[in-house]
């Protein structure tokens, strides 16, 4: 039976690499972090309870040192004739990057260092790729560290940083598309929102009176994006993009439209652009957060090689507005700066520590033009990042 056995597992060890070609790949980091946060003369409150009296607390500034972590392992499998199937498992935390000792203890009484975090599949997807068009279905990676209409059009309640990396972790649900059209690649995408439940038919008993009621006006929310990327001079990328949500009455549906630019020759190194609108004119029956609002997103980064391109110094600045149509004006100010090093790399992986310095400054006016908010948070980092 053991002869038998090993037998077995020999032939689909020889026969695995005929049937597919699969690629393993990944990356692990480990990042101290200082984080410095400063609300000025506008302190943050926060009410509590205690024995039954209301305290408000005021948080004029606090400091935190903390360490966060992520470790990914990415597969992607190739079966013939352009169809491929494509997955990565790693943490869902804010940008897959969980703090140290949080998580899950292996049992009750266990040490804060026994923490550990689940692994979830963080992405999913297959499709064909063939000359000039393809397609996929799943949970996709959507590149929005790249492309700050997913942050303006997502998150216009959480402007500063890049919060669909963060907090969607750059990816969703639902299928795309892209064909080679002209000059340039048209791509398009069909997001899963909002998966709600569309009918349900109920009884309800009262008095030993039962009634039947169908519930069916509740809407499946998407949003669809259309991009059309293009090359110019043989350096300049130039990509118009659309962002458009459809969903149930009373839930937002903003539409977002702006430009992405790569590759700009700017000296001895490139500049990366893009400037995004949006508008919004349902406001979320559900939620006070989101209201009707317009806004817009402006993104410039700098990258400058060093080291005859071993490497790289990234300089990032955003800007983005929010309107509240019955609330404040939000304006941040975004600033990121780091240093790449490499200081080793090979034809199986590199091993990368990247310094790097990230402020947010936030402000907030009513109607009247009173400042309401004046915060500043600064992150001093350094990144330690092994990839294979």
């Amino acid at each position: 039976m053991k002869k038998l056995l090993a037998s077995c597992l020999m032939a689909l060890l020889v026969a695995g690499p005929v049937l597919a070609s699969i690629t393993f790949s990944g990356d692990a980091r480990f990042r101290p972090r200082m984080d410095m946060m400063d609300w000025g003369d506008y302190p943050k409150t926060v009410q509590s309870v205690v024995d039954g009296d209301t305290i408000a607390t005021k948080t004029k500034a606090k400091t935190d040192y903390y360490y966060i972590w992520r470790a990914r392992l990415h597969a992607d499998a190739q079966i013939g004739n352009g169809w491929f199937w494509k997955g990565s498992m790693g943490v869902n935390a804010l940008a897959q990057l969980p703090r140290a000792n949080t998580g899950n203890a292996p049992a009750d009484g266990a040490a804060d260092n026994s923490i550990r975090q689940d692994v979830s599949w963080m992405l999913n997807y297959f499709g064909m790729k063939r000359e000039g068009w393809g397609f996929a279905m799943g949970l996709l990676p959507l590149d929005s560290y790249n492309n700050p209409g997913f942050d303006l059009h997502y998150y216009p309640h959480k402007p500063g940083e890049f919060p669909f990396y963060i907090w969607s972790n750059d990816a969703a649900f639902g299928f795309a598309y892209y064909n080679k059209i002209g000059p340039g690649k048209l791509g398009m995408r069909v997001l899963v929102d909002d998966d709600n439940l569309n009918a349900n038919e109920f009884e309800t008993v009262y008095n030993d009176t039962t009634s039947v009621s169908n519930d069916l006006d509740t809407a499946d929310g998407y949003t669809i994006t259309l991009d059309y990327s293009i090359k110019l001079m043989d350096k300049i990328t130039v990509s118009p993009a659309l962002f458009y949500a459809m969903a149930d009455d009373y839930v937002p549906q903003p539409l977002t439209l702006g430009v992405n630019a790569y590759g700009i020759p700017a000296g001895p190194g490139k500049i990366d652009a893009g400037f995004f609108y949006t508008m919004n004119n349902e406001a979320d029956n559900n939620s006070t957060s989101i209201g009707e609002y317009t806004g817009m997103l402006g993104r410039l980064r700098y990258n400058l090689p060093m080291r005859q391109g071993k490497d790289a110094i990234l300089l990032w600045y955003d800007y983005t507005s929010i309107d509240w149509t019955d609330a404040d004006l939000h304006t941040v100010h975004y600033l990121w700066l780091h240093y790449n090093w490499v200081p080793y790399k090979s034809e199986m992986g590199s091993f990368h520590v990247r310094p790097t310095l990230r402020l947010t400054m936030e402000n907030k006016e009513n109607d009247a033009g009173t400042t309401t908010l004046e915060y500043t948070r600064t992150k001093f980092e350094v990144t330690f990042e092994i990839k294979f």
